[in-house]
């Protein structure tokens, strides 16, 4: 396996976790304003949520790991790499969240697992 694929692996789990972090910061936001006064008030409440924050600073980290990547590695090949980040956040919201895994999201994963085997080789 070429080195490079586990650097696409690396950024899926760094966008699972970035995921993770966002939709904790936003459970954490409340809901949207409907004046100016409050949508000032909400950007700063978004600006000093360090969960969203910190997801934002993952998926900058991201931007720098994909750009690297993608100098080594063909598109066609990477993006779908990339898909194993459903696979992650399927399993990490059931842990962190209680979401649901169902057979039809079973046999998606089994689908995307599948696909990345194949792109792989």
């Amino acid at each position: 396996m070429n080195r490079y694929y586990l650097l696409v692996v690396l950024l899926a789990f760094t966008n699972t976790l970035s995921n993770l972090l966002i939709k904790t910061g936003a459970g954490k936001i409340g809901s949207l304003p409907s004046n100016i006064i409050g949508a000032i008030l909400f950007v700063g409440k978004l600006a000093t949520n360090w969960f969203l924050v910190g997801g934002l600073a993952l998926y900058g980290m991201g931007f720098v790991l994909w750009t690297l990547i993608l100098s080594k590695v063909q598109l066609s090949t990477a993006a779908p790499i990339m898909s194993l980040g459903y696979v992650f956040i399927m399993i990490f919201s059931y842990f962190m969240f209680n979401e649901s895994i169902t057979a039809v999201k079973v046999a998606g994963v089994v689908s995307i697992l599948l696909g990345v085997v194949l792109i792989t080789r």
